[in-house]
């Protein structure tokens, strides 16, 4: 598939995967979803959010994918989400038109001023460095032009120097006068390009091919939900869009950019709101901590948030661990203004000093009328490495399944933990000086039907106690 101009492109290569004995292991899928809904600027047309390619007879895929700095997109700093073969967790990636031919393999990973790592293409962390030495280079040039600065004001000081300085000043006024002007010209030239390339981009009409008994794959367009068919031959392209016009239909997202985290031993909780937070998001804290319950509600919420987990806690050998998951709808922008810029949850009058991690995130697309589609209670692990997920029903299959655990470790020692068939979104570690340590994990999967997959919680090291509850999640309607 190409894309219409002006819009700039990068071709994404995989491969060849091979399996143990060398040969080529055709079938393989390689996904790109993009983070954002991504629309053609000044328009409503959306650009497809999903891109797969499966690996062909010679263990390679490739696929032609929009460059997250693309002109011609309404949105900017957005990145993909890639899966592909021999890697365990989904990354975040950046493909810059600049490079224009890209490989999985050759991807290396950066760490922005976000604090979240983005992978990039080797060739573009080469020219970085270059840059970077390009920059003290300027930063000593700029120090020799201030010297020259401060020798221009003292002559400035005599008459003559400051007759010419006023006759520079008035020529730089008439070439801003003239800039204006440009400036007006070249706006009336960008809006007539822009309208020219809604055009053809609404008049443009993808080719349709199905594969199927001919020899080439071919490549097909499928709805979001769609199931791919049986029979379809490796190395076909799938393309995946809600490829409209006028007002879009949102998908409920987790929106990892510009979470807060929060670790510390004490018995409250002062954490940052998620930067990003706009009218229409679902604002959710996670918290846990390590005090011992005998209280059903031992947590003491800001003003408006509900809780969504089913419980609040989670027995232990030795009484109940503090653990629960809240919500705030941001409805309008009365509730957004009111959204303190410092959430204080504390722990009720009872509790004592300890442990306590929780980190405050954003969902886009969520029901704010009626956010909660099912939940579970809590479950603590049958074994010292396991903990089971209690099975969740959903009054939708149209949302997204959020499990929240929390552990607590002795010996300087962390769990490493995942979920079978979900994405680990945010971990959080509070490490005392005792070396003892208090976990909190969030994982995320979409819905597919009313009922969730049977689940568990699965870690690397043995754990002191531990456990996990699960809720659904409504996308709005």
């Amino acid at each position: 598939m190409s894309f219409p101009a002006p819009l700039q492109t990068v071709r994404l290569t995989l491969g060849p995967v091979l399996s143990v004995d060398g040969s080529p292991r055709p079938g393989e899928l390689l996904v790109l979803r993009t983070t954002e809904t991504l629309r053609v600027a000044g328009s409503g047309s959306v650009l497809p959010s999903q891109i797969a390619a499966y690996t062909d007879a010679t263990g390679t895929a490739s696929v032609e994918v929009l460059a997250t700095d693309s002109v011609g997109v309404d949105r900017s700093g957005w990145t993909y989400r890639l899966t592909a073969p021999g890697i365990p967790e989904a990354r975040l990636v950046a493909l810059p038109a600049s490079a224009p031919e890209a490989r999985v393999e050759d991807l290396v990973p950066t760490r922005p001023a976000s604090g979240e790592t983005v992978w990039l293409p080797d060739e573009l962390i080469r020219d970085l460095a270059e840059i970077a030495s390009a920059a003290v280079r300027a930063e000593a040039a700029v120090g020799e032009a201030d010297a020259h600065a401060e020798l221009a004001e003292r002559y400035a000081a005599d008459a003559v120097g400051a007759a010419t300085t006023a006759a520079g000043a008035a020529s730089t006024a008439t070439d801003a006068a003239h800039t204006a002007t440009n400036a007006a010209t070249v706006a009336d030239s960008a809006a007539t390009r822009s309208a020219a390339v809604l055009d053809e981009i609404l008049a443009y009409e993808p080719p349709t091919s199905t594969p199927g008994d001919g020899a080439a794959p071919g490549f097909l367009f499928l709805g979001e939900d769609e199931e791919v068919p049986a029979g379809t031959k490796p190395g076909t392209l799938i393309f995946r869009s809600a490829a409209i016009v006028g007002e879009p239909e949102l998908g409920l997202s987790i929106v990892t950019s510009g979470a807060e985290t929060f670790t510390a031993e004490g018995t409250s909780f002062s954490i940052a709101r998620p930067t990003g937070l706009a009218v229409g998001d679902l604002l959710l804290v996670a918290l846990t901590h390590q005090a011992s319950s005998t209280t059903t509600e031992p947590f003491l919420a800001p003003s408006g948030f509900v809780r969504l987990s089913q419980d609040s806690q989670f027995p232990t050998p030795d009484g109940y661990r503090p653990t629960a998951l809240y919500a705030l709808p941001i409805v309008d922008e009365a509730t957004l203004a009111a959204a303190p810029a410092t959430m204080d949850f504390t722990m009720k009058p009872e509790f004592g000093f300890g442990r306590a991690a929780a980190v405050a995130f954003r969902v886009t697309g969520a029901d704010l009328d009626a956010p909660l589609a099912g939940s579970t209670g809590f479950t603590s692990a049958s074994s010292p490495t396991t903990v089971p997920l209690k099975p969740l029903t959903s009054e939708t299959a149209d949302g997204v399944e959020l499990a929240l655990f929390a552990s607590q470790a002795t010996g300087g020692r962390v769990p490493d933990v995942s979920i079978d068939g979900m994405t680990r979104e945010f971990v959080v570690n509070m490490t005392a000086a005792t070396g003892s340590t208090t976990s909190l994990v969030v994982f995320s999967a979409p819905m597919t039907s009313t009922a969730a997959p049977s689940r568990a919680v699965v870690s690397t090291i043995d754990w002191a106690n531990a456990g996990a509850a699960s809720v659904a999640l409504r996308r709005k309607a």
